[in-house]
């Protein structure tokens, strides 16, 4: 059981930045409101709510960076779809296994025989950059994935794997999550630029989760459709900086398109294994089906 953690990035060139969107590392349960369900987590996660009106099928993952590692629980359950739907998603009674064969297929499977307390069945898979749990609670409709993304060589929390606990009203409210994902205050810097003559090894920079952005009603009243660019700076320190629009969208899908890009979990490019921060141009296409 972790109780109190804080993790302090070591310093050859460690730097403290305020200014940036961070929060200091403290190990603490958060609770999902919606199901119940609680899991510790380093700081206050980004929440990418996945949703649609004419799918069955509800995604609501949960993300943390901290010190090379981003720690992720994704939620998928049965939910209502509108009735106004000509054709719906359904969330039938192989949908999990046809996703725990696709697990199979892209991870190694280290074990399907272990149960938790609350008797639910957990699939245990890995990559070498990826520790990945499910959790089967197939009695109410629902599966829980349970992840790391990391760095080879990051200092990992393993326990945050084993810290799902099910019927838990514990911890803080996770509620909306952070309205931006947010990095360390204290970490170890690369260059200031990845634009850099050094020839020491470079690792690129991961995407791990870029949510949708979504549509307002005004512009489908509008019938308003098309792509906002945005230049979005990443940090060093895990958390997303500035976000300029380059092409923008009326009826507030331009914002629409900010807030999303705010929530972008990745890990940061390094180079000579510290890592740096980046400038990337992402789009958000809108269209009306």
């Amino acid at each position: 059981m972790i109780l109190m953690f804080v993790s302090m990035a070591a310093a050859t060139r460690a730097q403290t930045t305020p200014e940036l969107p961070s929060a200091q590392v403290v190990w603490e349960r958060y609770r999902i409101d919606k199901h119940d369900i609680s899991v510790l987590f380093p700081k206050l996660p980004t929440a990418h709510i996945n949703t649609n009106s004419c799918s069955e099928v509800d995604r609501r993952s949960y993300r943390a960076y901290t010190d090379g590692a981003i720690y992720g629980v994704s939620v998928v359950a049965k939910t209502k779809s509108s009735s106004f739907c000509t054709r719906v998603e359904r969330f039938t009674s192989d949908l999990f296994e046809r996703e725990i064969t696709r697990f199979r297929t892209e991870m190694a499977e280290i074990s399907t025989s272990t149960q938790d307390k609350y008797g639910h069945r957990v699939y245990k898979f890995s990559k070498p950059d990826l520790s990945f749990y499910v959790y089967d609670d197939s009695a109410n409709k629902r599966w829980v994935e349970v992840s790391i993304f990391h760095r080879k060589d990051a200092k990992l929390i393993e326990d945050f794997l084993d810290s799902v606990l099910f019927e838990s009203k514990e911890g803080k409210s996770i509620r909306d999550g952070a309205d931006v994902t947010l990095g360390d205050p204290t970490f170890q810097s690369g260059p200031v630029t990845d634009k850099s003559n050094d020839k020491a090894a470079t690792e690129p920079l991961v995407i791990v989760s870029k949510p949708r952005a979504a549509y307002t009603n005004e512009a489908r009243q509008a019938n308003e459709t098309g792509t906002v660019r945005l230049k979005v700076t990443l940090h060093a320190n895990g958390s997303v900086g500035s976000v300029t629009p380059v092409t923008t969208l009326k009826y507030g899908l331009t914002e629409q398109a900010i807030a999303a890009a705010k929530k972008v979990v990745f890990l940061p490019k390094r180079i000579g294994g510290l890592p740096v921060s980046v400038t990337r141009t992402f789009e958000y296409n809108f269209s009306i089906y």
